[in-house]
Protein backbone atom coordinates (compact mmCIF):
# COMPACT_ATOMS: atom_id res chain seq x y z
CA UNK A 1 0.00 0.00 0.00
CA UNK A 2 2.77 2.65 0.93
CA UNK A 3 4.30 1.88 -2.51
CA UNK A 4 1.19 2.56 -4.54
CA UNK A 5 1.10 6.05 -3.17
CA UNK A 6 4.47 7.03 -4.05
CA UNK A 7 4.16 6.15 -7.68
CA UNK A 8 1.93 8.27 -8.89
CA UNK A 9 3.81 11.26 -7.19
CA UNK A 10 7.28 10.32 -8.61
CA UNK A 11 4.87 10.09 -11.86
CA UNK A 12 3.79 13.65 -11.40
CA UNK A 13 7.00 15.25 -10.54
CA UNK A 14 8.67 13.29 -13.90
CA UNK A 15 5.87 14.40 -15.80
CA UNK A 16 6.15 18.24 -15.09
CA UNK A 17 10.24 18.37 -15.44
CA UNK A 18 9.90 17.39 -19.14
CA UNK A 19 7.19 19.84 -20.31
CA UNK A 20 9.15 22.63 -21.47
CA UNK A 21 7.16 24.55 -24.63
CA UNK A 22 10.39 26.66 -26.01
CA UNK A 23 13.54 25.67 -26.54
CA UNK A 24 16.56 27.17 -24.75
CA UNK A 25 18.72 29.29 -26.74
CA UNK A 26 21.79 31.20 -25.85
CA UNK A 27 20.85 34.38 -24.47
CA UNK A 28 23.63 36.97 -23.35
CA UNK A 29 23.10 40.66 -24.35
CA UNK A 30 24.90 43.57 -22.39
CA UNK A 31 24.04 47.27 -22.86
CA UNK A 32 24.02 50.79 -21.96
CA UNK A 33 20.62 52.40 -22.13
CA UNK A 34 21.58 55.99 -22.47
CA UNK A 35 24.19 55.00 -25.53
CA UNK A 36 22.48 52.34 -26.75
CA UNK A 37 18.76 52.33 -26.01
CA UNK A 38 17.78 55.91 -25.17
CA UNK A 39 13.59 54.68 -25.86
CA UNK A 40 13.89 52.27 -22.93
CA UNK A 41 14.76 55.56 -20.10
CA UNK A 42 10.64 56.24 -20.84
CA UNK A 43 8.39 54.14 -18.58
CA UNK A 44 6.92 52.20 -21.33
CA UNK A 45 9.45 52.06 -23.59
CA UNK A 46 10.62 48.97 -25.62
CA UNK A 47 13.82 48.20 -27.88
CA UNK A 48 13.96 45.02 -29.91
CA UNK A 49 17.40 43.15 -30.59
CA UNK A 50 17.39 41.36 -33.59
CA UNK A 51 20.88 41.81 -35.24
CA UNK A 52 24.54 40.67 -32.92
CA UNK A 53 26.22 44.28 -32.68
CA UNK A 54 29.49 42.17 -31.12
CA UNK A 55 30.75 38.64 -31.06
CA UNK A 56 29.92 38.14 -27.12
CA UNK A 57 26.26 39.14 -27.92
CA UNK A 58 23.68 35.70 -28.26
CA UNK A 59 19.73 36.98 -29.57
CA UNK A 60 17.80 34.08 -28.55
CA UNK A 61 15.98 32.42 -31.14
CA UNK A 62 14.10 35.57 -32.95
CA UNK A 63 16.15 38.40 -30.93
CA UNK A 64 15.61 40.24 -27.73
CA UNK A 65 12.55 42.48 -26.60
CA UNK A 66 13.38 44.13 -23.26
CA UNK A 67 10.38 46.48 -22.23
CA UNK A 68 10.49 48.88 -19.27
CA UNK A 69 6.96 48.56 -17.34
CA UNK A 70 4.93 51.26 -16.00
CA UNK A 71 6.12 49.85 -12.21
CA UNK A 72 9.70 50.98 -13.51
CA UNK A 73 10.84 47.25 -14.01
CA UNK A 74 12.49 46.19 -17.17
CA UNK A 75 11.93 42.43 -18.72
CA UNK A 76 12.87 40.71 -21.74
CA UNK A 77 11.45 38.23 -24.04
CA UNK A 78 12.89 36.04 -27.14
CA UNK A 79 10.74 37.56 -30.02
CA UNK A 80 10.30 34.26 -31.31
CA UNK A 81 6.40 33.25 -31.25
CA UNK A 82 5.97 30.41 -28.69
CA UNK A 83 3.15 28.87 -31.43
CA UNK A 84 5.55 29.27 -34.44
CA UNK A 85 8.68 28.86 -32.60
CA UNK A 86 10.39 29.97 -35.76
CA UNK A 87 13.29 32.76 -36.33
CA UNK A 88 11.45 34.73 -39.06
CA UNK A 89 7.87 34.40 -36.90
CA UNK A 90 8.44 37.44 -34.82
CA UNK A 91 6.80 39.27 -32.19
CA UNK A 92 6.31 43.49 -32.74
CA UNK A 93 5.76 45.78 -29.39
CA UNK A 94 3.80 49.05 -28.80
CA UNK A 95 4.08 50.72 -26.47
CA UNK A 96 1.08 49.68 -24.13
CA UNK A 97 3.27 46.61 -23.68
CA UNK A 98 1.15 44.61 -26.47
CA UNK A 99 3.38 42.04 -28.71
CA UNK A 100 1.75 40.54 -32.05
CA UNK A 101 3.20 37.73 -33.79
CA UNK A 102 3.12 38.15 -37.58
CA UNK A 103 2.61 35.01 -38.23
CA UNK A 104 -0.21 33.83 -36.49
CA UNK A 105 -1.17 37.11 -35.02
CA UNK A 106 -1.58 35.73 -31.63
CA UNK A 107 -1.61 38.81 -29.06
CA UNK A 108 1.09 38.69 -25.79
CA UNK A 109 1.18 41.21 -22.72
CA UNK A 110 4.34 42.09 -21.54
CA UNK A 111 3.84 45.43 -19.46
CA UNK A 112 3.56 43.05 -16.49
CA UNK A 113 6.56 41.09 -17.39
CA UNK A 114 4.72 37.86 -17.42
CA UNK A 115 4.21 37.67 -21.77
CA UNK A 116 1.09 35.92 -21.31
CA UNK A 117 -1.54 35.15 -23.97
CA UNK A 118 -4.22 37.37 -24.35
CA UNK A 119 -5.88 36.60 -27.73
CA UNK A 120 -5.06 33.91 -30.35
CA UNK A 121 -3.38 30.46 -30.92
CA UNK A 122 -0.61 30.16 -29.11
CA UNK A 123 -1.01 27.95 -26.00
CA UNK A 124 2.09 29.19 -23.99
CA UNK A 125 3.26 32.28 -22.70
CA UNK A 126 6.65 34.27 -24.86
CA UNK A 127 10.03 33.02 -23.35
CA UNK A 128 11.30 35.55 -20.81
CA UNK A 129 14.74 36.03 -20.08
CA UNK A 130 16.52 37.09 -16.66
CA UNK A 131 17.32 41.38 -16.67
CA UNK A 132 19.94 42.46 -14.45
CA UNK A 133 19.82 46.55 -14.31
CA UNK A 134 22.31 48.56 -12.74
CA UNK A 135 20.76 52.20 -12.17
CA UNK A 136 23.86 54.19 -11.31
CA UNK A 137 25.21 53.45 -14.54
CA UNK A 138 22.22 52.53 -16.78
CA UNK A 139 23.15 49.18 -17.72
CA UNK A 140 21.66 46.27 -18.61
CA UNK A 141 22.71 42.22 -18.97
CA UNK A 142 20.45 40.27 -20.31
CA UNK A 143 20.87 36.22 -19.84
CA UNK A 144 19.18 32.66 -19.88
Amino acid sequence: MKYLRFVPIVLILVSCKNNKHFPDYPVFLEFNITANAPELAALNGFKEFTKQTNANQRLGLGGILVFHSIDDKFYAFDMACTNEQKADAKVRCDNLGIVVCDSCKTQFYVGDGTGYVQNGVARYPLKKYSVYYDASLQNIIITN
